[in-house]
């Protein structure tokens, strides 16, 4: 080691330390190679109660807080309560409304009144509804994380309600979301806006009203997703799956900037005479179900200016965690995706083709 280093070294050390012998240093210390004087000076600053340079020399501080602080930042942009607070400020704004919020539009309040009114017949099958409910309780018992309670329950849940509709569930994990289709203020932003799952209409049964909607939209974009199977169909509820110990408001904005998108995609394509519809969104946290409607609102220059997410609302709540309490959310969605194969295509496919006048099979 030359004396410019040593020199420089003995001053560091005796600012820690006045009382520090750099004679004894330099026959102990300055032998070795230079990188082995961390675990030395760790040593004595531990000894003088002294931690404040002991990774780096005392011109390096500066970079290493900076760095420190520019972290802590980060961290604070990607945190889901910021983010949320976050998302009225965007474009469109992502507003999200208490369930007991009176300015709600009537059509969002139709929906919910749809939803609610259970007149329907159908009933599920006693097996189905122990298979669910001893997964369910497997799924509790074992801890399990998120991926294994959307393949062990949430997956066969969503397929026993479907029944016979003309429906599929789709996994949109991996998907990414076409950056134009994402609120504007934070499309930079690396935090997540991936759902777990979808309910859609495959095109093999819907093929009449999949060829009147792509005949309007050259470009054969079925939604706001940029990829090749998921982008080419037609999209209804939107599904977000996390563990028990999953964070809440984490995922009500994952399907929150999700869902944008998708009503983005709506009001892009709409033919001003007929608004684009309402579509739900469901958050699943280990076995309780919140439900979400999630609408848009126009602008005085007749633009999409603000999209709403309307709950968790509790009229519709469910969990499985009993044979009556999964027997009730089958049946809950049951009811909506009744809603999706009726009132929700018809008026997605008027907003986009004013006259379809089409007529497809809504039940296999």
């Amino acid at each position: 080691m030359d004396n410019t280093k040593r020199a420089f070294i003995n001053r560091w050390l005796e600012t820690i330390n006045p009382s520090f012998n750099s004679k004894f240093t330099a026959k102990k210390i300055y032998a070795a190679d230079t990188h082995l004087l961390v675990a030395p000076v760790k040593r004595l600053c531990t000894r003088t109660g002294s931690m404040t340079s002991i990774n780096s020399p005392p011109h390096t501080q500066s970079a290493t807080t900076a760095t420190s602080s520019s972290s802590n930042r980060r961290q604070q942009a990607l945190c889901p309560y910021r983010v949320k607070a976050n998302l009225k400020n965007t474009t469109p704004h992502v507003t999200y409304l208490h369930e007991s919020c009176e300015l709600v539009p009537d059509a969002a309040k139709d929906v919910l009144t749809f939803l609610v009114n259970d007149d329907d017949t159908w009933v599920p099958e006693e097996e189905d509804v122990a298979k669910l409910l001893k997964a369910s309780q497997k799924c509790t018992a074992d801890m399990c994380n998120a991926c294994s309670w959307l393949i062990d329950l949430i997956q066969p849940l969503l397929r026993t309600a479907i029944d016979d509709l003309s429906l599929e569930v789709w996994s949109v994990q991996t998907d990414t979301v076409d950056p134009k289709y994402q609120p504007r203020s934070i499309s930079r932003d690396s935090y997540n806006r991936k759902i777990s799952l979808v309910v859609g209409l495959p095109v093999n049964k819907w093929s009449s009203r999949y060829n009147a909607i792509s005949a309007a939209m050259p470009d054969q974009a079925m939604n706001h997703i940029a990829h090749v199977h998921t982008g080419s169909r037609l999209l209804g509820v939107g599904v977000e799956v996390k563990a028990p110990d999953g964070n809440q408001v984490e995922a009500e904005v994952q399907l929150g900037i999700w869902m944008t998108g998708l009503v983005l995609w709506m009001w892009e394509r709409q033919n001003k005479i007929v608004s684009p519809p309402p579509v739900v969104g469901c958050i699943c946290i280990g076995d309780r179900w919140e439900f979400y409607i999630i609408y848009g609102l126009e602008g005085p220059d007749s633009m999409l200016s603000e999209v709403c997410v309307w709950g968790p609302l509790a009229d519709l709540s469910c969990r499985t965690s009993s044979h009556r309490s999964t027997s009730i959310l089958l049946k809950r969605l049951k009811r909506l995706f009744q809603y999706v194969c009726g009132e929700y295509i018809d008026t997605l496919s008027s907003s986009i083709v004013p006259s379809p006048g089409l007529e497809d099979v809504r039940s296999g």
